[in-house]
């Protein structure tokens, strides 16, 4: 009977074992699934809190299912559940600024012919004036010759050397370069991106006035410097300066008009180069505002500013500085983009990825030869997060774009 009695208590003992291992083997499973189910739910409750934008989608005019679509990451704050979520963070920028260095920069006005050429050495001289006079010279232009000095040079090169100054003093891995153009670009008096301040303020010290007015030339030696010298998700931005007309074509752009060949520049900029914004800057009366308007805000992106007043330059070169440096990169959760294109019949979807400095971004997209039926009629974005296992948790919608 004490053999029996001891035989029926190990049993029970191993069944409760058992059942104790059996209980703890469930609970981590159950654990663990609930701490997977946790943070999916999560994940997706805070996607649903990113905003991402269609911001312009451009079609191949001979290929309707080839397309650039624009993206814009917006940034602020977010208040959940009573708590801020910040985010943005101060962002790191590579600049571009491009200076008109034509002979309007820096004349003598009611001067004679031998004067222009014998006293002030200028390049070009018409009806009176003495265009693109050096720097040594200007006190001969009253002085010797009975002119009126216009300078708006000086006022240049400050507002440029206070540009360095602004970008510099910050923290932050920001780049500045310089491009000089006057009939075409001047390297000497120009830059590849750099941080080193004062081998900008020495080459903007150099700068003197010269011949003729190529804004495109300047802008595509921009686009050059910030393909050769910016990484592809760093902001980008060009500040372009003139004061006077564009009246020199770039072969570049083709279109036999110097207007339309620095507007068209501007455009290929802001086609080729991601996290772009340009900005522009005209001096005095003789500036053709429509042009630098949309070289700014119908191809940049951007803003422009105007001034007869060659004693605000500076002022103006300050406020383009405070919103460079107050632009923010957004902070994102989601690792990837899902987008799906709706044709007349049928759909295809693509996933790309996300730059770490996101505001705006382009993706070239051509959908020849998929199961999709032109036109494209419809496109949603969903923002995608990969888990630690590697699994897709895709969120709400971004944004959606439909054909009216």
């Amino acid at each position: 009977m004490d053999k029996k009695g001891l035989s029926q208590v190990i049993t029970v003992l191993i069944i409760m074992l058992l059942t104790i291992v059996v209980i703890v083997v469930v609970w981590v499973v159950l654990k663990n699934i609930l701490s997977k189910e946790a943070e999916i739910s999560e994940a997706k409750a805070r996607l649903f809190y990113e905003r991402v934008d269609i911001k312009k989608i451009q079609f191949d005019p001979s290929d309707e299912l080839s397309l650039i679509i624009s993206l814009q990451k917006l940034t602020g704050k977010i208040t959940l559940e009573g708590t801020e979520i910040i985010t943005s963070v101060p962002l790191e920028v590579d600049i571009i600024s491009v200076a008109d260095l034509s002979g309007s920069m820096r004349a003598c006005n009611d001067v004679s012919w031998s004067c222009c050429y014998g006293t002030l050495d200028g390049n070009i001289y018409s009806e009176g004036i003495c265009y693109g006079i050096l720097s040594d010279k200007i006190p001969n232009c009253t002085t010797q010759c009975g002119g009126t000095l216009v300078d708006g040079l000086t006022s240049t090169q400050d507002s440029n050397k206070q540009l360095v100054n602004n970008l510099f003093e910050k923290e932050g891995d920001n780049q500045l370069g310089l491009v000089a153009y006057s009939n075409d670009i001047i390297m000497g008096f120009s830059s590849d991106l750099t941080n080193d301040n004062k081998s900008l303020r020495d080459i903007i010290d150099s700068w003197e006035a010269e011949t003729y007015t190529c804004i495109c030339c300047g802008i595509n030696e921009a686009i050059n410097k910030l393909e050769e010298g910016s990484l592809e998700d760093k902001m980008k931005t060009i500040i372009v300066m003139s004061d006077g007309e564009a009246n020199r074509e770039c072969s570049e752009q083709g279109t036999g008009d110097a207007k339309q060949d620095a507007i068209n520049a501007a455009r290929d900029a802001y086609n080729s180069l991601s996290n772009l914004t340009i900005y522009t800057v005209g001096l005095g009366e003789e500036v053709d505002k429509s042009t630098m308007e949309a070289i700014a805000t119908d191809c940049g992106d951007g803003q422009s500013f105007y001034t007869d007043n060659i004693e605000e330059l500076i002022d103006i070169y300050e406020t383009i500085a405070d919103r460079i440096i107050k632009k923010y990169k957004s902070e994102h959760i989601f690792s990837l983009l899902k987008i799906k294109f709706y044709g007349e019949s049928g759909s295809v979807t693509r996933n790309v990825g996300v730059p770490d400095i996101f505001e705006t971004k382009n993706y070239d997209f051509n959908l020849t030869g998929e199961d999709i039926i032109p036109p494209i009629i419809k496109i949603e974005i969903y923002p995608i997060v990969i888990d630690k296992s590697g699994k897709e948790i895709i969120g709400f919608p971004l944004d959606t774009w439909e054909k009216k």
